[in-house]
């Protein structure tokens, strides 16, 4: 193969450069801008988890692959992902159950309380008398 010189004269291209075989990917997939590695694996049901290997991977591996690229990002998808988003819609449904109950808490108690101010009269008897304390309107 040959190749333009500086002085536009041509020559081959081993003159020029050393060539060496080496295996490499049969694609670079980027994300903006940056190289993609796409890792995959299938755990056999009944001896372990996707979730125990995880778990296990960040335990050991992940941090030392991290210490010697510190630059790498990472993150995971396909079911983890999934996982993480299910998480994430519970917990907002969880945070507008609680502030629900509250409202209707809080509109009950309004509508038990006298609009003039006085104290509820919280005994079970008819006539406000009944065993313990309990409070009369002045």
């Amino acid at each position: 193969m040959l190749i333009r010189a500086p002085g536009g004269g041509e020559i081959p291209l081993r003159q020029a450069a050393k060539i060496e075989l080496t295996d490499a990917p049969a694609r670079i997939t980027r994300v903006d801008g940056a190289r993609v590695i796409n890792v995959t694996a299938n755990v056999v049901p009944g001896i372990t988890t996707g979730n125990k290997v995880l778990g296990s991977f960040e335990k050991t591996e992940l941090p030392q692959i991290l210490k010697r690229y510190p630059q790498l990002r990472h993150s995971f998808e396909g079911e983890q992902r999934e996982q993480r988003e299910a998480m994430n819609n519970l917990s907002w449904g969880l945070l507008a159950s609680l502030f629900a109950i509250y409202a209707i808490m809080a509109s009950s108690s309004q509508e038990l309380s006298p609009s003039d101010g006085r104290p509820v009269d919280a005994s079970l008897e008819p006539g406000g008398s009944s065993a313990g304390s309990h409070y009369h309107g002045i």
